[in-house]
């Protein structure tokens, strides 16, 4: 129940329902790859040996967990869940693992994957456009492996072909595997008249950045900040006068600060791409840098009229 209403009357749960419909008949309609992909797991399982199992990026270690054999089960599967990727180290770490070329290469290696031609992996990975994925898929390739891929079409053709995500190479893992299942992933921001949308949620967050910190600088400069005068109004004009330089000069410390180290921040941000928009997150963390070069700027000029006039009250 929501509110009153019945698990019937719930528009999301409705909706939530009826696009999970969707996507499992997409996935019936598909349903000859999938026996085509499951003969060849039974067929290696038969000759009683592993079938490999990637998930090349964060959160795609998740399908690798879900077939690991558990206790008193058929053990079968050879679940690659390498750390690099693995998000307990953080998501910025495990994204430029993802993304750092010839490294799937050395975690087969690691795993004794491909000694002998035949060999099954599966290659579940969301978007299969990161190096992790189309190394992977590649050297199984040269390695006279057998690859099924689990992935997205329609995310891969929509990510351009020069994003910071992909490989190099531009490839997209479902055109390189031998089978392809699709995930069906939803993308709310598809082309509209050829123009790729994916850009939308970064370039939102960049312009909230620089807004809150613009807007920062302004209601200082205006003193429309929240103030805790109920003390400081029943100083006398001196004394008060004395204490806001005093809060000014501790303040210009904190705005040096600001400045040079949201520009350390904006130096090694720069390398480091929006995951959704080729473009360098260094410029939002350059708003802190901009922020505290104009609030610089007026708490001298608040602290010049402090000291040259004694009658001058910020």
């Amino acid at each position: 129940m929501d509110g009153g209403k019945t698990m019937t009357e719930n528009k999301e749960l409705n909706f939530y329902r009826d696009t999970i419909f969707e996507i499992l008949n997409k996935i019936s309609a598909e349903i000859e790859t999938i026996r085509a992909a499951a003969a060849v797991v039974a067929e290696v399982i038969a000759r009683e040996e592993p079938v490999h199992v990637v998930g090349p990026g964060g959160h795609s270690n998740m399908a690798v967990e879900e077939v690991f054999w558990r206790a008193g089960g058929f053990a079968a599967i050879n679940a690659i869940l390498d750390p690099g990727t693995n998000l307990i180290h953080g998501g910025a770490r495990s994204m430029m693992i993802e993304r750092t070329p010839g490294y799937g290469v050395k975690v087969l290696d690691a795993y004794r994957v491909g000694r002998k031609p035949g060999e099954v992996i599966i290659i579940a990975n969301a978007y299969g456009v990161n190096s992790m994925c189309i190394d992977i898929v590649l050297e199984a390739k040269q390695r006279q492996m057998k690859t099924i891929a689990v992935t997205s079409r329609s995310y891969a053709d929509s990510l351009p072909k020069d994003h910071a995500a992909r490989h190099p190479s531009g490839r997209n893992l479902y055109q390189e595997a031998d089978y392809f299942l699709n995930n069906h992933l939803r993308i709310l921001l598809r082309n509209f008249v050829g123009i790729t949308w994916f850009w939308i949620p970064g370039f939102s967050r960049l312009v909230f950045i620089w807004t809150v910190f613009l807007g920062t600088a302004a209601l200082y400069a205006t003193d429309d900040h929240l103030l805790m005068d109920f003390f400081v109004n029943k100083m006398r004009s001196e004394t008060k006068r004395w204490l806001d330089i005093f809060i000014h000069l501790v303040f210009l410390v904190f705005i040096v600060s600001l400045i040079v180290y949201g520009y350390m921040v904006f130096r090694v941000r720069m390398n480091v791409p929006y995951t959704s928009w080729n473009f360098p997150t260094g410029y939002a963390y350059l708003a802190v840098t901009v922020c505290g070069i104009l609030m610089l700027a007026f708490c001298l000029n608040k602290l010049r009229k402090l000291y040259l006039d004694s009658s001058v009250m910020p």
